[in-house]
């Protein structure tokens, strides 16, 4: 028997947690239209904060390059949040913290791999947000 990579570890990993953070930030009446990119990135527009569109990014994620896009969405939400009140120095350290993980998959193939960087950076603001919305 193959030992499991740990690139298989984590997409598993991912789609397994996945839905069930995803209802956590979810109320159980609100509806989400998974249909298409399109309808993800407005739904995740209309999401009242950054947590919430990323509960429904998780939710409606496929695994592939679809998944930029709504990452794209996601993290303009949650840089409203923070990116204002960051100095020179502190937008700096963020670029520096996005391309990471634009470096971390840089040579890999395959959409499974522009999903994996969308969350990274889609998680890398989430976090920051969160920390300055604590700090209200």
């Amino acid at each position: 028997m193959k030992i499991l990579t740990p690139t298989l570890v984590v997409t598993l990993t991912i789609l397994m947690i996945g839905p069930s953070f995803a209802r956590d930030h979810m109320p159980s009446s609100e509806k989400i239209d998974c249909a298409g990119m399109d309808s993800n990135v407005q739904s995740i527009e209309r999401a009242p904060n950054c947590q919430r569109a990323f509960g429904i990014m998780i939710q409606c994620s496929n695994a592939g390059g679809g998944d930029v896009g709504p990452g794209d969405a996601v993290r303009e939400k949650c840089e409203a949040v923070f990116l204002p009140k960051l100095n020179a120095a502190g937008r700096k350290a963020y670029q520096r913290e996005l391309k990471r993980c634009v470096d971390k998959y840089a040579n890999m193939q395959g959409s499974l791999y522009q999903s994996r960087t969308a969350f990274c950076q889609t998680d890398l603001a989430v976090r920051r947000a969160a920390r300055y919305e604590k700090q209200r």
